[in-house]
């Protein structure tokens, strides 16, 4: 876990303030830092301290707002930073517990609150952005925590503290945090281009109800249903219509609308993939490609 603050001041200068820093973690040993991108609003540059005390100037390479992700670069490349180890976000559990670690504030050490899985995939709707694919915890995470990492019992980042929804002086609310998977997406445009992207299909789509499976024919309700599609959009340049039902994309079982959002998420821009779906009871296949959401 790392502590970020403005850069135009060391952190011995820096005032006893809440505010004054944000948290994040190494992402890699070549010295690239993630946190929240909102985060960083108030820094127009950065100065990153390790657990070990030793402080870093550091360089904005990327952020982006739509998933609450920035990477920050620290070091030369000479020598070899601690970095966190990775997990896989698609393992976790209903119910495993979590670590939440969190570093806000200049004059405190790295803060640990422990909680358990609540939910994976939350769609939620906040005052100034949108998520669709959020774990919710239990695991106390608060404004000033946001951008540090949320490990599994075995120590591997699975997540970044994002926000926490509905909290008052009655109810701690529910805390957030972006699953490892979709910042790995993003960090890696990020390194390469210089800034992240949001996967776009063109579509709006609903997991497959009862009713749906009746009124087409389907064998079984496994499938990401399409209600609409946008004109000129990846999907209709597809050939895909409404009413269509997906059911593999890039070489993957899509059993939900969830589902084929996720893995919509991880592809590169630019790709073209194999798109499988179901028409008037026929599996037909087709070529998609990846395009950047505006």
């Amino acid at each position: 876990v790392v502590n970020i603050s403005s850069g135009d001041r060391a952190y011995s200068d820096a005032p006893k303030s809440p505010t004054v820093g944000a948290s994040g973690f190494l992402f890699d040993a070549r010295g690239y830092v993630v946190t929240s991108q909102h985060a960083l609003a108030a820094f127009k540059s950065y100065r990153v301290r390790l657990a070990d005390d030793r402080e870093f100037v550091a360089k904005l390479i990327g952020s982006h707002r739509a998933s609450d992700v920035a990477v920050l670069k620290i070091g030369e490349g000479e020598e070899e930073l601690p970095a966190a180890s990775l997990g896989d976000s698609a393992l976790l559990q209903t119910g495993e517990w979590i670590v939440a670690l969190g570093n806000p504030c200049a004059e405190f050490e790295p803060t640990v609150s422990v909680g358990v899985v609540s939910t994976k995939g939350r769609p939620v709707a906040l005052k100034d952005r949108s998520y669709d694919n959020l774990l919710q915890t239990d695991a106390a995470i608060t404004a000033a925590n946001a951008g540090g990492p949320v490990v599994n019992l075995n120590g591997e980042v699975v997540g970044l503290c994002t926000s926490v929804y509905g909290a008052s002086p009655d109810t701690a609310g529910a805390g957030f945090a972006v699953p490892i998977e979709d910042v790995h997406t993003v960090v890696d445009e990020m390194v390469r281009n210089g800034r992240g992207h949001r996967a776009y299909l063109g579509i709006s789509v609903d997991d497959v109800s009862e009713e749906d499976a009746h009124l087409l024919n389907l064998r079984t309700r496994s499938g990401a249903l399409i209600r609409g599609v946008l004109p000129g959009g990846p999907a209709a340049k597809s050939g895909l219509q409404r009413h269509d039902v997906i059911v593999s994309f890039a070489g993957q079982p899509v059993r939900s609308a969830e589902g084929l959002m996720r893995l919509a998420r991880q592809q590169r821009l630019g790709s073209d993939l194999s798109t499988r779906f179901v028409r008037d009871g026929r599996q037909v296949t087709t070529q998609m490609r990846v395009e950047e959401r505006d």
